[in-house]
């Protein structure tokens, strides 16, 4: 079954601030980091699929009990949250789709055909995380760097939870674009860098396929409800499906 599935890829950077989310203390988010990439990637092992890990050695000893090929990499900081995808879009050029620890895979997901197939369309979430971001961002002329940036209000963002690029040249001006607009940030905010993450990977998505008119399809509109659920933003800290006081264990004598 592998051989026909493409692999999946899962990115986490424990070396980040979980805390500054505000829910919780950091010890308790990355309980709830650990537990739901434990969930994502044994729900997604019983499928079939040949499951991959890029992490910090300190997050991925959670792991050793899985069936999950676990790449070390060495933190370089960075203020943005998911860093480590642009690290496998960099690095990898097979067929993989990038997964969220956050989704769950109830059953294999559709074999889309397109430039770029992502999990949904964000439809409500301009004014908490794109709209100050993006509008300062165009304040200070990143579209003379971008040129493809516009600086729009977006009512439909690309969700990157799944991603899968098919399109290598689009792949990598999609890396250019963002490594240019992570030292942007890095050189010209001066706080809250963070909260610019949504806006460099995801609004930066949208505006890129828009620009190049790319072929687009979500996994979201194209699979069967009952394929997978995706616990995004807020509503992971809030209603979350997972342990936050203790690690799952998922060693042999456990689950025996």
């Amino acid at each position: 079954m592998n051989n026909i599935l493409p692999k999946l890829v899962w990115t986490f950077d424990s070396n980040v601030n979980l805390e500054k989310w505000g829910f919780h203390s950091h010890e308790t988010m990355l309980k709830l980091y650990i537990n739901y990439y434990n969930l994502s990637i044994t729900s997604a092992l019983k499928l079939g699929y040949e499951c991959i890990l890029y992490t910090t050695d300190s997050f991925a000893k959670n792991f050793n009990d899985i069936n999950v090929e676990i790449i070390i990499v060495d933190s370089e900081y960075c203020d943005l949250f998911d860093s480590f995808k642009f690290k496998v879009l960099k690095e990898r050029n097979d067929d993989y789709i990038l997964i969220d620890g956050d989704v769950i895979l109830h059953n294999v997901l559709p074999n889309l055909k397109s430039d770029v197939s992502f999990e949904r369309y964000e439809t409500h979430s301009w004014n908490k995380f794109y709209n100050d971001y993006v509008n300062n961002l165009t304040s200070l002329n990143i579209s003379n760097h971008i040129k493809e940036w516009t600086g729009q209000k977006r009512i439909r963002i690309m969700n990157c939870g799944l991603l899968h690029i098919q399109d290598i040249e689009f792949k990598n001006l999609y890396l250019n674009r963002w490594e240019y607009l992570s030292e942007f940030i890095n050189n010209n905010i001066l706080e809250n860098r963070t909260d610019y993450t949504s806006t460099s990977a995801q609004y930066l998505l949208t505006e890129l396929c828009d620009y190049y008119n790319k072929s687009i399809v979500d996994y979201f509109s194209s699979s069967d409800p009952n394929t997978y659920c995706h616990d995004m933003g807020d509503y992971k800290f809030t209603n979350p499906r997972v342990p936050t006081d203790y690690i799952i264990d998922n060693s042999p004598k456990k689950l025996m």
